[in-house]
């Protein structure tokens, strides 16, 4: 009884075919052997009294066939193995062509949108600027305004009943006195307002003074400045309305 025995090879396809190849070599080779042997164990001369061949001859003749075989399996697979590894080899340079390709084009799109977000904050910052030298510039022609009305009025002026005060704890303030004034047109007509407010200490004493402005305040319309002394205050301080004029 012959028992075929299977060997599993793992690892490189072209390795594992060469070796299927020698075996199948060895194989021939060995059944050659087995005929060689057979022929010389028989003593029958061949017909027409013609000379048989030698055993050595036989083997000489399958071995030479047997190592052909062998031969133009290796040669064969030692092609198919050159073949892939060229197509691998071809497929990971077109891959990495790729990626290259890929990496610049996020690299180009980045910068892109860099320079983008930088312009676009550049000009956020050049707007608040400008939008704060803008309120800036009326707000100080707004007490200018104020004050120049302020300016001929004796005593408390014609509107303080049209002025209402609050004033504004000092720690929402960095340490200066403050408060909101709330100035509201009774009259029938569109009437502009000018207000100075006095913080005065424990003892009574005008520690400073702010004027605030209300232009062209519709009737019955109320608005709402904040008035702020120039310095924080040592102690603490009550804002009063010093004058108010409607004009």
């Amino acid at each position: 009884m012959v028992t075929t025995q299977r060997t599993i090879v793992l690892g490189n396809p072209s390795a594992s075919r060469r070796r299927r190849s020698a075996a199948a070599a060895a194989a021939l080779l060995a059944a050659a052997v087995a005929a060689v042997a057979v022929a010389a164990c028989s003593n029958s001369p061949s017909k027409g009294g013609a000379a048989a061949p030698t055993p050595g001859a036989e083997i000489s003749r399958i071995a030479g066939s047997a190592a052909a075989v062998a031969s133009a399996h290796a040669a064969s697979a030692a092609a198919k193995a050159s073949e892939a590894a060229g197509a691998i080899a071809s497929q990971a340079q077109a891959q990495a062509s790729v990626v290259q390709s890929a990496a610049a084009s996020f690299a180009s799109v980045h910068s892109s949108v860099l320079a983008s977000v930088s312009a676009g904050a550049a000009s956020l910052e050049a707007r608040a600027r400008a939008f704060e030298a803008s309120v800036e510039a009326r707000v100080k022609s707004g007490r200018a305004s104020a004050s120049a009305a302020l300016k001929p009025v004796t005593g408390s002026g014609n509107a303080v009943a049209d002025v209402r005060l609050t004033g504004v704890p000092t720690a929402a303030t960095g340490g200066r006195p403050g408060a909101s004034v709330a100035i509201t047109n009774h009259g029938r007509d569109t009437a502009s307002y000018a207000v100075q407010v006095d913080f005065v200490d424990a003892s009574g004493k005008t520690v400073e003074s702010a004027v605030v402005g209300a232009q062209d305040l519709a009737a019955g319309a109320t608005v709402t400045k904040l008035a702020f002394a120039a310095h924080p205050a040592t102690g603490a301080t009550t804002p009063k309305i010093a004058k108010a004029q409607r004009y």
